[in-house]
């Protein structure tokens, strides 16, 4: 059974750190370049991966999987931890343009929000292979405890 689309933002548009998550290869072809108006990406203000913020004069770029099923979604929300909310947002699609509704983990709280804009490439540098080797070894526990492993580098 598939569930609907989910949009990735952050650590997730990553294809390894969604294997590793999923714990199963996804097609590439079900991974594909979308946009979450209404947003902007920001860093957590204690790790090294991004929240989104409303921000009605925004948008951000990320990755739209599809034919996930419902385990994937189950694994998806043990990742993100309890301290998100899975809300159902349209995004459009590139370079179609094509309007989908997917889900998308919003933080239940804007407090953990810095002001630091979130850059994808920057995070790949940096943060990237220490953070795909803890999540490799299973650590999908809520945020809060994941805290110390994710640390940023500003």
């Amino acid at each position: 059974m598939t569930v609907h689309p989910f949009f990735f933002y952050g650590t997730l548009m990553d294809p390894h750190i969604v294997r590793a998550v999923l714990r199963r290869n996804v097609d590439p072809r079900r991974l594909r370049r979308a946009v979450l108006p209404g947003f902007r990406r920001v860093y957590h203000r204690a790790a090294s991966y991004p929240v989104l913020v409303a921000d009605a004069a925004a948008e951000v770029t990320g990755t739209l999987a599809t034919g996930l099923t419902l385990r994937d979604a189950r694994l998806l929300s043990l990742y993100e931890g309890h301290d998100y909310r899975l809300a159902i947002l349209p995004v459009r699609t590139l370079p179609a343009n094509a309007r989908v509704c997917a889900g998308v983990f919003l933080p239940l709280e804007d407090a953990v929000a810095s002001t630091t804009a979130w850059s994808y490439e920057a995070w790949c540098r940096v943060h990237r292979e220490r953070f795909l080797r803890q999540v490799r070894r299973g650590q999908h526990a809520p945020i809060a405890t994941r805290r110390a492993w994710n640390r940023p580098t500003l």
